[in-house]
């Protein structure tokens, strides 16, 4: 048997091979920087020095801006917000709580629902207990006509053995007012809800559907037990089907 082996899978001595058969150099051509880099060496602490200067000019001008801006202004209440969505209001803590309590210490009623919205945010961001809803005057004005309503039914009803009623219709009231004031934080921030079922949480309470069918219980008088307007408010399927219903029927004429 031949044992040879061939030539060409036969490892190839070093001895036998030049240097410029081992290491193949490359040629590369001159870098166009020259020697520009290693003349020219900058001084990192004085970089460092001048940007230091730099953010501390900034601060300084930030701080007069939030000192100069009138605490009850809706400027200073959108300084602030810019100030804390950057990350840098840890830089002026003393001046925005200082402002944040004269805006908390002297409250007062706003028609603009933006500028309630981002107060009640930024007041609740910073620890002070601030009632949720701040209703604006309008939606006031709306939720006391209705109230006037239910307390002239209210006195009615308490002629009767059936006045327990009353309370039902005025926390579905509640409700009503709440979904319309979400509604119109909706418009005025040009927001949609993500999916249907968030529209719908909102949406179905809107559509007055519940409260208007709690208003008729109350309306039938001694016919209705305490036990049916349990039911109703309990948002069974029932109750939850028609409201969907009335939603979807209402979405689809406003929008034909």
């Amino acid at each position: 048997m031949d044992s040879q082996i061939p030539a060409s899978a036969a490892p190839i001595s070093s001895k036998n091979m030049g240097i410029e058969d081992t290491r193949r150099s490359v040629t590369y051509h001159p870098s166009i920087w020259g020697d520009y880099f290693l003349a020219n060496t900058y001084d990192v602490t004085d970089i460092l020095a001048h940007e230091e200067q730099e953010r501390q000019r900034f601060k300084e001008e930030v701080k007069k801006l939030l000192v100069a801006t009138p605490d009850y202004s809706l400027h200073k209440l959108d300084l602030i917000d810019a100030i804390q969505r950057l990350g840098i209001g840890y830089h002026f803590e003393i001046e925005i709580e200082n402002s944040l309590k004269y805006i908390y210490d002297t409250y007062h009623e706003s028609n603009d629902l933006r500028t309630c919205a981002l107060r009640f945010r930024l007041l609740r961001q910073q620890g002070y207990y601030v009632c949720s809803g701040q209703l604006p005057l309008y939606m006031k004005h709306c939720f006391k006509a209705l109230s006037d309503v239910y307390v002239e039914i209210a006195e009615e009803l308490r002629k009767t053995c059936r006045w327990y009623g009353i309370h039902y219709v005025i926390k579905e009231m509640k409700n009503l007012v709440r979904a319309y004031f979400e509604e119109a934080k909706w418009a005025y921030n040009g927001y949609l809800p993500i999916d249907m079922e968030e529209y719908m949480k909102v949406a179905l309470t809107s559509s007055g559907y519940i409260m208007l069918s709690t208003t008729c219980l109350v309306g039938m008088g001694e016919l209705v037990t305490k036990e049916a307007f349990d039911w109703l408010s309990s948002e069974s399927i029932a109750v939850k089907g028609s409201a969907i219903i009335a939603r979807l029927m209402d979405d689809m004429a406003g929008h034909g």
